[in-house]
């Protein structure tokens, strides 16, 4: 009888072991098309810049900028509102310093809203206007991460409120990062979710990663070649040669860089839009003022949390190779 009670007790655990991992796979699956749905959406932000770029500025075939953001892909509030506010045109005229302000202005008026919505009784219009915030916030950062990658990082690193880039202090953001998970009282579907996007931006990073190291060792190859000996009635042909190789491979070394922000803002794009209810989304972003969220930080939190092995995050996280 105790044996049979205890292979009772080993076919639940591996039967509860089971439907957690379906689930798991269909929040991936879930997670999948929707992060493929909102590439799809930068694509036609790309292919509508070049053709609005290679046609006249009047011409009446130059449809509408597309939504790319991963609000638009889930047709949350105020996504389509922001699609036309913050077009193609518009995005690529702001400067870094425009951008910052706009974020500024965001997080403000969000802390106002969160004291309407939290007083008794709530605020119907405040929380409506909190999701045309997120939406307009969530189209802006996705297009300027698409169109100008370069102020991706530079928008990241700033303190808001001085205008300049800074890093928060160590300890001090530490703690609060582990606050603010805390007073997220995330949900165990939403833990799921966010472990899932963590591991699939984890793949796609050591891929990112791997590739960039082949890269690497192809660029001192080429160097090694410029460096060698000269032979006469070959050598203008030979460094030319490597000239032009190593110029392929340093431009595939910048789209690597590119590929490496997508997944970025991917990961946030995501980790708000799917992972948080919107207020949470909201709370996020007014405590973590004057900086950016640390949006990695809390999804590493979360998979430590939930006892998963991040694995090396150094590999996938890391500083540049």
């Amino acid at each position: 009888m105790a044996g049979l009670e205890h292979q009772v007790h080993i076919l639940s655990a591996q039967l509860q072991r089971l439907r957690f991992e379906n689930s798991s796979l269909l929040n991936q699956n879930d997670l999948l098309s929707k992060v493929l749905a909102m590439k799809e959406g930068q694509l036609s932000v790309l292919r509508h810049e070049a053709k609005a770029k290679g046609e006249d500025s009047t011409s009446t075939d130059v449809k509408p900028c597309p939504p790319c953001s991963m609000r638009s892909v889930l047709g949350q509030q105020g996504a389509i509102e922001s699609a036309s506010m913050y077009t193609a045109e518009v995005v690529m005229k702001m400067s870094i310093d425009d951008v910052c302000q706009k974020y500024k202005e965001y997080a403000q008026r969000l802390s106002e809203l969160l004291l309407l919505v939290d007083k008794p009784g709530g605020s119907p219009e405040g929380s409506k206007e909190i999701n045309q915030i997120l939406a307009d916030l969530s189209e802006l950062l996705s297009k300027l991460v698409l169109l100008k990658p370069e102020y991706g990082a530079m928008f990241v690193g700033r303190n808001f409120e001085f205008g300049c880039t800074e890093l928060p202090n160590e300890t001090e953001a530490q703690k609060a990062t582990e606050g603010l998970l805390r007073c997220l009282e995330l949900k165990d579907e939403q833990q799921e979710r966010v472990v899932a996007l963590y591991r699939q931006f984890r793949t796609n990073m050591q891929r990112i990663r791997e590739r960039r190291r082949h890269l690497n060792n192809q660029l001192q190859s080429q160097l090694l070649a410029m460096e060698g000996e000269y032979v006469p009635g070959l050598v203008m042909h030979r460094l030319a040669k490597a000239s032009v190789q190593m110029e392929e491979v340093i431009q595939q070394l910048k789209s690597s860089v590119d590929s490496e922000r997508f997944e970025y803002s991917n990961l946030c794009a995501a980790f708000f839009a799917v992972a948080l209810t919107t207020l949470q989304a909201a709370r996020i972003f007014v405590r973590s003022y004057p900086h950016y969220p640390d949006v990695m930080g809390l999804a590493m939190l979360v998979v430590q949390s939930v006892k998963e092995d991040p694995g090396c995050e150094s590999d996938a996280t890391g500083a540049s190779t």
